[in-house]
């Protein structure tokens, strides 16, 4: 029994080795793609079906009316951005830029 028993024991340790070997590629998998998940906390919208990254709109549309300050649809346009990313006050501010602009135009398409 003896010589039995130490191919149990051999094939008791494979299983260990492949079982350990498995835990630990799921939990690198897992590890990487929460990883991913907290990396990509950038504000992003759905328009038409494509994701859109609100920081790299607003840097558009800054360019443009610091470019050209008087251009009410680029103020409205930055208001909507500041309004998608919670920030309301400066949103409001924007809008209220278009007015001075623009007094006859008076509604925010949303």
């Amino acid at each position: 029994m003896p010589k039995s028993a130490k191919p149990n024991n051999f094939s008791v340790h494979v299983f260990d080795f492949v079982s350990l070997c498995f835990c630990l590629v799921v939990l690198s998998l897992s590890m990487f793609t929460l990883s991913r998940f907290f990396e990509n906390k950038k504000p992003i919208v759905q328009v038409l079906g494509s994701q859109v990254d609100l920081e790299k709109e607003r840097q558009f549309w800054t360019n443009i009316v610091t470019d050209s300050p008087t251009y009410r649809d680029g103020w409205l346009e930055l208001a909507k951005i500041e309004d998608e990313m919670g920030n309301h006050d400066t949103a409001e501010k924007y809008q209220l830029k278009a007015v001075q602009i623009d007094p006859n135009y008076f509604t925010l398409e949303k």
